[in-house]
């Protein structure tokens, strides 16, 4: 039932959509803008406004039942799922991985390419993205990555 609550807004009716859709140009220029390469992201109709990426978590919580996470990950995850987080990846129905990463604020390609071998949906948190620099974000060699979730 909590995963039929996961689904994208959809207007009905009489609602104006047009500030949202502007919203949501605006919001995919500003991701594109960056100095730093941005490539591999959801497309059009693929791509969704969320109400943070906390939203973004709860929506995958209830999609997934073991969340794998790396040492190190924000700890958000474990303060409100403790039985149902593993740092063994192999036994997660899905991985999440911040990049930068939480812990460092390093580049975590070298966590996604570990992560995405192992044939596991992953969500890429990209909360830091807007205060970071030098990081690439191109997200095109993984087969495995199901989300990608920015904030402002």
């Amino acid at each position: 039932m909590i995963s039929g609550a996961a689904r994208p807004i959809e207007f009905y009716g009489s609602w104006d959509i047009k500030p949202y859709t502007d919203f949501h140009v605006r919001f995919d220029r500003w991701i594109k803008s960056s100095e730093q390469l941005v490539a591999g992201l959801p497309r059009g109709q693929d791509s969704l406004i969320v109400s943070g990426i906390t939203d973004a978590f709860h929506q995958t919580y209830s999609l997934y039942n073991k969340i794998g996470i790396y040492r190190g990950e924000y700890g958000y995850h474990e303060k409100v799922f403790p039985d149902r987080v593993t740092y063994d990846l192999e036994k997660a129905n899905v991985i999440i991985i911040s990049h930068p990463f939480s812990a460092d604020g390093e580049c975590s390609h070298s966590k996604i390419a570990t992560a995405d071998k192992l044939g596991i949906p992953i969500f890429i948190d990209c909360a830091l993205f807007g205060v970071c620099a030098n990081i690439s974000f191109d997200f095109t060699p993984y087969k495995n990555i199901h989300s990608v979730c920015f904030s402002l």
